[in-house]
């Protein structure tokens, strides 16, 4: 048996069939593009989940060209249906990648844009040549006019149907790359405006345009850049259509493990790290992930998918721009637990993304880093609510490694590890003053104390997720008669408890250290919050009271 070639970060379609390497065929997207009603389709989709092959294959097959391409699709689906072969090779195609448009400032931006449309009618005028090009040589002058630019893809179109007599194919990947590095770097009014002229005029008001495809990582809300573009469909990963055309599913995994002849064993390990997604109610895999450990095939499952970019925008959301709601949900997810009933709006508004709630789970689930799971109808705010959950193991290391970028920043890592081991050992004066070296060193780093010390019991409670694989670690949650700060429940019920309170003391009431420790301790033992340990069988329950105040902390505990 002949091992196949396995492709990883190939994008050409041609390439990968010329040179024969392992293909997936995905070519049903292409009767699913030409029988759409719509002018334009707008696909978002996670990053490295197959949108720049797809659109490569597309232009493959649509597009006129002097060589023969009709034997790329041989022995594929498409092959068989003969009507839609008919169309292979008959259309001018306008092809845009916008990967690239990723830069610091605007000026640099907008001179990037400028010299990509330039190259793409370079391109087209030595395809198809003719002195109607000849207004287009000067297009990356800084003197062409700006308003010539954002409508010389239109006349591009138009030049392409005086050549050949037929309208154009226009694709468009990484569409919103631009718009998300000019968030980032702070000037998205900017880029917004420009493309909203580039692509309103050609494809908007363009009539020689035959269809249009446009992928990306976020479906940006219609108002930003397609202001009145009627002709616009969008199908979010949460709609039925083109559902199998992204990723790979249960089916095609079970192949490329078979033709590859990976260990039967290694299954169920290749679906904890890389299946979970939900694509319009298909369970979908990444399909980067499952070509890197088919070809190479590690004894324990990497996480490809998480080394393929900074996820910036991630970090970002989930820790610079947090919240406490969006803390505690952050511990349930690296839990293993599920989020309930968020509305999920896939108009993504990047002027108003901050680190509210439902902005930050929105954005990280339709960015893949989250799978809506049960759906519900909210009556009587007339919008459907999912449940959401990290998708697998591969994701959830992209969260555990956010979390550690943020602590490296906020404690030493080395800290946090001696602190945790104390607590198992219930070392408590060692736990005490190892406590307290923490915060005194957080404190020292950081401006203003108050801002600090919410960082410190961010970082430690995070910390101890990381760190404590031997607890289940919940804050902020309901159990007996009150919400208790941060519950450590062990794995094994033979193990101890503990539940923290925390307290800064009320300086301006002259509250005393002895007087916030007893009220802490009090608390915990008044408000029951050892009954949810309790009906889950753990024998040995310790309380602990941490009482803060400046640089300075306490520490006592009681039995429960």
């Amino acid at each position: 048996m002949t091992t196949p070639k396995i492709p990883v970060g190939i994008d050409d379609f041609k390439k990968l069939r010329t040179n024969n390497l392992y293909y997936v065929d995905k070519t049903h997207m292409i009767r699913e593009f030409w029988d759409d009603g719509s002018d334009v389709i707008l696909l978002p989709r996670p990053r490295r989940f197959g949108k720049s092959l797809n659109l490569s294959m597309l232009r493959a097959f649509f597009e006129q060209t002097e060589e023969d391409t009709r034997q790329l699709f041989d022995g594929l689906l498409v092959a068989e249906d003969e009507k839609l072969m008919s169309e292979q090779g008959q259309y001018p195609i306008l092809y845009l990648n916008f990967k690239n448009i990723k830069f610091d400032a605007w000026k640099d931006a907008f001179e990037g844009f400028q010299h990509l449309l330039w190259k793409t009618c370079q391109r087209l005028s030595a395809q198809y040549p003719s002195d109607l090009w000849e207004p287009f040589r000067h297009l990356d002058q800084s003197d062409y006019p700006r308003s010539r630019i954002q409508e010389s893809m239109l006349n591009a179109c138009e030049v392409l149907h005086q050549i050949t007599g037929k309208s154009a194919i226009v694709l468009i990947d990484e569409y919103d790359v631009p718009l998300i590095e000019a968030w980032l770097e702070g000037y998205y009014e900017e880029m917004a405006k420009f493309t909203k002229g580039l692509l309103g005029s050609l494809l908007k008001t363009n009539p020689f345009l035959k269809k249009a495809m446009l992928t990306g990582n976020l479906r940006l809300a219609k108002e930003s850049i397609f202001t009145d573009l009627n002709n616009l469909e969008v199908y979010s990963l949460l709609h039925p259509e083109f559902s199998t055309c992204f990723g790979f599913t249960e089916n095609e995994v079970l192949q490329i493990l078979d033709d590859c002849a990976v260990d039967p064993a290694r299954h169920q390990q290749i679906r904890d790290w890389y299946n979970g997604y939900h694509f319009g109610g298909q369970v979908i895999y990444n399909p980067w992930s499952v070509l890197k450990y088919v070809k190479h095939q590690p004894p324990i499952p990497e996480p490809y998918w998480a080394n393929t970019s900074a996820n910036e925008l991630v970090r970002k959301l989930i820790l610079e721009d947090n919240s406490k709601p969006v803390q505690r949900d952050l511990e349930t997810l690296i839990n293993g637990g599920a989020l309930s009933r968020i509305p999920l709006d896939p108009h993504i508004v990047l002027r108003d993304l901050s680190g509210e709630r439902d902005d930050v789970w929105n954005f990280l689930t339709f960015s893949g880093y989250l799978k809506p799971t049960a759906t519900y109808w909210n009556e009587d705010q007339l919008h459907q609510e999912y449940d959401l959950e990290i998708p697998n193991l591969e994701v959830r290391s992209i969260y555990l490694h956010s979390v550690k970028s943020w602590l490296k920043h906020q404690l030493p890592a080395s800290e946090l590890v001696g602190l945790f081991e104390t607590l198992r050992q219930k070392d408590w004066p060692q736990f005490h003053q190892r406590l307290q070296s923490i915060i005194w060193d957080s404190l020292s780093y950081h401006d203003t104390a108050e801002p600090a010390s919410e960082k410190v019991y961010h970082a430690f409670v995070l910390g101890m997720l990381l760190h404590l694989r031997d607890y289940r670690v919940r804050s902020n949650r309901e159990s007996g008669m009150g919400r208790y700060d941060v519950m450590l429940t062990p794995k094994a019920p033979e193990k101890p408890g503990f539940l923290f309170e925390f307290k800064k003391i009320n300086s301006q009431q002259k509250e005393s250290p002895e007087e916030a420790m007893q009220e802490a301790l009090g608390q915990i033992q008044k408000m029951k919050y050892a009954a949810e340990l309790q009906t889950q069988g753990v024998q040995e329950i310790i309380g602990i009271g941490v009482v803060v105040r400046g640089k300075e902390v306490w520490l006592e505990t009681v039995s429960l």
